[in-house]
């Protein structure tokens, strides 16, 4: 897949803009890494979202706390976001499933009597993971699933269970034979 990020012509007149977000990338079971690509969009009242208490939950993509989003997705995974008004105790056991990250968007969470602040990502390769603490006007991700049967690698942005579909992509990215967007002529070096 080849993709672009550009801020528009109209806006690049010198004001100060702030754009946030996470780009998340998921991996393929080996048997689907090579279909075509795909888009969609799914507008945010689209997704599954409910409360408990004064602590909102949104489910973005996979299965979990008895919802399914609709984005598509190829293995079972899942993507929650959660925001707080208080301190919230979080209970993942039978709700999501598999490998979990929990990613610090904004204020803290405790976990087995460790603070992490915002910024930071705290992965757990078990499912049954302690309860967290999250504390009050805190925006975390929980993301994760179940893991594939064999090793994944990773080199920029090319990922497979094959290093050598790496080193292919490697070349034809260093050859500019890899396909580009038809849009945008420009280059990006294959970082060494």
């Amino acid at each position: 897949v080849s993709h672009t990020e550009r801020t528009p012509a109209d806006l690049r007149d010198g004001r100060s803009l702030v754009a946030h977000g996470y780009q998340i990338w998921v991996a393929l079971p080996k048997e689907l890494e090579d279909i075509a690509p795909q888009f969609y969009h799914f507008g945010p009242d689209e997704l599954p979202q409910w409360h408990n208490g004064s602590t909102t939950f949104k489910l973005i993509a996979g299965n979990g706390y008895g919802k399914t989003s609709p984005v598509p997705v190829h293995s079972p995974l899942f993507m929650v976001e959660i925001k707080t008004v208080e301190d919230y105790v979080l209970d993942t056991s039978n709700e999501l499933y598999g490998e979990i990250g929990i990613c610090v968007v904004e204020g803290t969470i405790v976990a087995c009597d460790n603070e992490i602040n915002k910024g930071n990502i705290l992965v757990s390769k078990v499912s049954d993971v302690c309860n967290i603490k999250v504390k009050a006007n805190s925006h975390i991700l929980l993301f994760g699933g179940e893991p594939f049967s064999e090793e994944r690698h990773i080199y920029w942005n090319f990922v497979s269970h094959d290093k050598n579909k790496i080193d292919e992509a490697k070349q034809a990215w260093k050859n500019k034979t890899f396909p580009m967007m038809q849009t945008d002529r420009t280059y990006v070096p294959l970082p060494r």
